[in-house]
């Protein structure tokens, strides 16, 4: 039997063991499938923000191809201009062509045109007389006569203005080039013009060895047309009203027929066709008149640095899978077998956070009561002063007239002073006095279920009607109607509203007053007050909702106009009633000045 009893007990444990290790089975399945998708995440950011990079440093690379080639061809043209300027300072050379002596002119100008095209790539100098007609060709002389005013419309410009010209051209057959072109007068008499030409390519070259892209021109069907340039089906690619005629590469050439694109978007591209991705940006290059007759398009084949980074995105998201999905599941079944401390330690937790959330309360308990006496010693400070305040006030009014039969003009002009300051004191006693008087009628009331933007709009049209006449006041209302309802007396709260906008109206009286309400994260009721109507001497500020820093500012205020003194309490009094539904009324910021009524929802 003892043995029995034995095996009974040793074997009792095992329905637990297979329940903890299919436990510890589903563990390690949340924690891969955890580490899946933070991983996955992981792999979809960080691969964003590879490419991303990539791009925009290859955009950064076509912008300074865009700068670099508009500066060489800046400098091409000066270089140009000034070649012509010095040619046509030998008078031998413009006597020759005003002459119409094309011997002497190509005595002159064959060796110097040998010395530009060897050191200066210059590829044509040409006279021409208008309106277009060729006078003399450099390097090939027997060319002459021929009028090409269809396809040479800046020479004919420049023959007509008699302007110099500095512009890229496409000329017959469809070659493109840099122009210069200069007029030619021989003692004051307009004989035509002196026309260098440089190989569109160079500046071409030169930015993209400087900037790493690679390009592609093209011009439009109706310059193709009119140069008479033959079609090249197995060069031409032709996008909408562009044709693409000259490559930087034979590749960047294959890759062109292979993509499609906007070539009249200034954005930059990027394309996945072809199995490649190609980023392309183009931009225009404009003719003699400013009208685009050339389009660039900057290339650059980012399929292998794409490529790159994902290879590494997969290798830090392996490496993130196995860390986490390991690091997980021994976490977990870690978690699992500390559970019930941890829901001990859990169970300690709330009952701290229980005690100082009571102690919280306890001292906000504290801070309210705190405030009640200080009310209180505020309201029997006034009441106190009232006392011997009328005293004085009467024993003053008596004096006045006994000083005035008595003929001491100088006692009466005294006394007037202390009069008209006791008589403001009296009045501020007896508005605090009102004050604590509507405080205790506030706790009668009965508190009904309101709508912010009825309330808003009523106060408007009725309450603040006077203050709308104002010609220099403008009250606007931007409070939603779907906003939750506010357990709060409608007329005190319209009451509150006029006294604040009062405030506003009786101090600057101008400006405007915005109504504007939402409902915030907390679900409390927003209700915002504000405007330029309270810049200035309207700007609130937080004494003005205290009754005894109030007291204070009107004991500073030199002014007996009571009207001021009256905004002033209205503050207070907005306060009040604020602050009895629940609510606090506090000052918004510099930014947008005025108020902000915070209050409950009701459900």
């Amino acid at each position: 039997m003892g043995t029995t009893l034995s095996k009974s007990e040793n074997a009792a444990p095992a329905p637990r063991t297979a329940e903890g290790s299919k436990s510890n089975w589903l563990l390690v399945l949340a924690a891969t499938a955890v580490a899946a998708l933070l991983s996955g995440f992981y792999g979809i950011t960080e691969y964003a923000s590879g490419t991303g990079e990539v791009v925009a440093r290859t955009e950064r690379s076509a912008d300074r191809f865009d700068a670099t080639f508009r500066e060489l061809v800046t400098a091409r043209y000066r270089t140009l201009g000034l070649a012509a300027d010095t040619m046509l300072q030998s008078r031998v050379t413009v006597e020759a062509f005003a002459n119409g002596d094309r011997d002497a002119l190509s005595a002159i100008i064959e060796p110097f045109f040998q010395t530009l095209q060897r050191d200066h790539n210059i590829g044509q100098l040409n006279f021409w007389t208008a309106p277009a007609v060729v006078f003399y060709r450099a390097g090939r002389p027997n060319e002459y006569g021929m009028d090409l005013s269809r396809f040479r419309r800046s020479i004919v410009a420049a023959n007509e203005r008699r302007q110099r010209i500095m512009a890229v051209e496409t000329g017959q057959g469809g070659e493109v080039a840099l122009r210069a072109i200069v007029p030619v007068t021989h003692h004051e008499r307009f004989v035509g013009v002196l026309a260098f030409g440089s190989d569109f390519n160079i500046p071409l070259e030169r930015a993209r060895a400087l900037s790493g892209m690679n390009w592609a021109y093209s011009i439009t069907k109706e310059i193709s047309d009119r140069t008479e340039r033959q079609p090249l089906p197995a060069n031409d690619v032709t996008l909408g009203d562009d044709i693409y005629i000259r490559y930087s590469d034979p590749e960047t050439a294959r890759m062109m027929r292979q993509i499609r694109f906007n070539p009249r978007s200034t954005e930059s591209q990027l394309l996945s066709q072809a199995g490649r991705t190609v980023l392309v940006k183009t931009f225009f290059v404009t003719n003699f008149s400013g009208a685009p007759s050339i389009t660039i398009a900057t290339s650059l084949d980012v399929t292998e640095q794409f490529a790159a980074i994902l290879r590494g995105v997969l290798i830090k998201c392996g490496v993130l899978f196995v860390v986490v999905a390991l690091v997980g599941s021994i976490v977990a079944i870690s978690f699992r077998k500390s559970g019930a401390s941890f829901v001990g330690a859990l169970g300690r937790q709330r009952r701290e956070l229980a005690e100082r959330t009571a102690m919280a309360e306890a001292a906000m308990a504290k801070l309210k009561q705190v405030d009640l006496i200080k009310r209180g010693f505020f309201n029997n400070l006034v009441t106190a002063i009232a006392e011997p305040l009328q005293a004085v006030s009467g024993h003053l009014a008596a004096l006045a007239p006994k000083a005035n039969d008595a003929g001491d003009k100088a006692l009466v002009e005294a006394l007037a002073f202390p009069q008209a300051e006791m008589a403001r004191l009296s009045r501020l006693v007896e508005d605090f006095h009102q004050v604590e008087l509507f405080r205790q009628g506030l706790v009668k009331t009965e508190a009904p279920l309101a709508a912010l933007a009825e309330l808003v709009s009523r106060s408007i049209d009725e309450d603040l009607a006077a203050y709308r006449r104002l010609p220099n006041l403008a009250i606007a209302m931007a409070v939603p109607a779907g906003l939750p309802r506010a357990r709060v007396d409608g007329d005190l709260l319209r009451r509150a509203i006029g006294s604040l906008v009062g405030f506003a109206a009786q101090r600057s009286g101008q400006g405007e007053v915005r109504f504007s309400a939402e409902q915030d994260a907390q679900a409390w009721l927003v209700l915002r007050i504000t405007g330029t109507a309270f810049s200035g001497p309207a700007a609130p500020s937080e004494m003005l909702l205290d009754e005894a820093g109030q007291f204070l500012a009107q004991l500073a205020e030199d002014s007996d106009v009571a009207a001021r003194a009256n905004a002033l309490i209205g503050v207070v009094l907005a306060r009040m009633i604020v602050e009895f539904y629940g609510g606090t009324l506090g000052v918004a910021g510099p930014e947008a000045p005025g108020f902000v009524i915070r209050l409950p929802a009701a459900g």
